[in-house]
């Protein structure tokens, strides 16, 4: 009797104290990958591409504050691809973009209650990057023959104006689309030289009807996120070389292109791709150089200098990486950063990581969480069954119990390697399942959806 109330004051102190921070991934379907993440004021959404089987869908995936699942949606898509820009605007809609094949249904848009208010083109066949101009009209950027730039009404969905084309590099992706209060345009791309000249950002102004002004080209470093301050451009840059040694700088520049300042903030084994600014601090989110694995890395920037760095993830497990796509400040005051997991060298699937405001999360959070070394149940969310199975092959695993979100036993069994248990006569709603070893316990959520 004393061991199970101490097990259920463990689960409350674990609820509690997990509530705000997490290391989550979401192992639904065949090869998921996750570009997007908003918050909403009971939890967050992740958007995500998927393979299920043969076909295609845009996944949306609704989690409460402790990365729990609370639903799935699934959109249908002509190709496996991914979410090239989303955006939220003035009323709360929220606004996906997913470069399909034809490009006849790239858009969607969705309400405050995640219905599905909209799906096709704004105005142009093709759209591949969407930026809320600050009229409240959408700016689009096509990809066929050459990037193009369009405005479009964001009611009318009818072109307001067609402006110039970007200059075709061998290829290259957009990073930063900015406006000012003039209304003039400034995008940055990340271009990529297979020739061996190295990888670089060209950088453009355009006037408030998409005609170029001037451009300019930063060799050999990439600008990641870059904001719009006191008439100048103030931006993190990093190599994409992932065998070369970490860099980064916070460097400032005008529109003509002449660097102002420079910080070098290279730190060791980490390379830093964006940031959010926070008060009188920038937090830097990338990823880990040392090594062949790669895991998440945050780092804190205040009074021109990194006063703590913090990763996340297993740098041990082989053949595994973590790609993070977005970072953005939750209500509670921490960090929330998106992307795409790796593991077993071919199996790809979305993750969330929830820190506090000092970028770190609990033990506990990283111990129940699904990313286990030693065991990985599926499906999670399950229906009619869930298996358990043995990532190491090992011999040490005991007993298996279920116990529901009240800390009461559903059921016990012996272990076995991947093994299978029925859940269909259990009630929706969030379970722990207790995996007990020779010297230790691990314990282990799934939800019965």
């Amino acid at each position: 009797m004393k061991t199970i109330l101490t097990f259920i004051m463990s689960l409350v102190t674990f609820i509690s104290l997990s509530q705000n921070t997490f290391l989550r991934s979401y192992d639904f379907y065949d090869r998921m990958e996750a570009d997007a993440a908003f918050i909403d004021t009971d939890g967050y959404v992740v958007g995500a591409c998927a393979i299920i089987g043969s076909e295609n869908f845009l996944v949306l995936i609704k989690t409460n504050h402790q990365g729990d699942t609370v639903w799935t949606k699934k959109y249908s898509i002509n190709r496996s691809t991914f979410i090239s820009s989303y955006a939220t605007d003035a009323s709360g809609t929220k606004i996906i973009n997913v470069q399909q094949m034809g490009g006849l249904n790239n858009v969607f848009m969705f309400d405050n209650y995640w219905n599905l208010t909209y799906n096709g083109t704004l105005g142009v066949e093709y759209t591949k990057y969407i930026k809320i101009l600050n009229d409240g009209n959408f700016l689009v950027v096509v990809p066929e023959p050459t990037y193009r730039l369009y405005k479009v009404n964001s009611q009318t969905k009818e072109v307001i104006w067609e402006g110039d084309s970007l200059k075709q590099y061998y290829y290259f992706t957009i990073e930063n689309i900015l406006e000012d209060n003039e209304g003039n345009i400034f995008i940055s791309t990340k271009n990529h030289d297979f020739i061996g000249n190295g990888n670089g950002t060209t950088f453009y102004k355009l006037n408030s009807i998409g005609k170029i002004v001037n451009h300019f080209n930063f060799n050999y470093f990439i600008l990641g996120t870059t904001v719009y301050e006191n008439n100048n451009f103030y931006s993190l840059t990093y190599r994409d070389n992932l065998q070369a040694n970490a860099y980064n700088s916070l460097i400032t520049f005008n529109s003509d292109g002449v660097v102002i300042d420079s910080i070098n903030i290279t730190t060791a084994n980490i390379s830093f791709r964006r940031f959010i600014q926070d008060g009188d601090k920038k937090i830097l989110a990338g990823i880990t150089m040392a090594g062949i694995e790669r895991i998440n890395a945050l780092g804190c920037f205040k009074d021109n200098q990194i006063v703590w760095t913090r990763t996340h993830g297993n740098p041990d497990i082989s053949n595994e990486d973590y790609y993070p796509y977005g970072i953005t400040k939750t209500t509670d005051g921490g960090y929330l950063v998106v992307g795409t997991y790796r593991k077993l060298s071919s199996k790809y699937t979305a993750y969330l990581l929830k820190t506090d405001s000092d970028g770190m999360i609990s033990t506990l959070g990283l111990e129940e969480n699904l990313l286990s070394e030693d065991f990985l149940i599926y499906p999670n969310p399950a229906k009619e069954y869930i298996t358990i199975k043995n990532l190491r092959n090992l011999s040490n695993a005991k007993t298996i119990e279920i116990y529901n979100a009240n800390g009461k036993l559903i059921s016990n069994q012996p272990f076995a390697p991947n093994k299978t248990i029925s859940v269909t006569d259990l009630e929706s709603g969030l379970y722990f399942l207790r995996i007990i070893k020779i010297n230790e316990i691990e314990i282990i959520k799934f939800v019965k959806s």
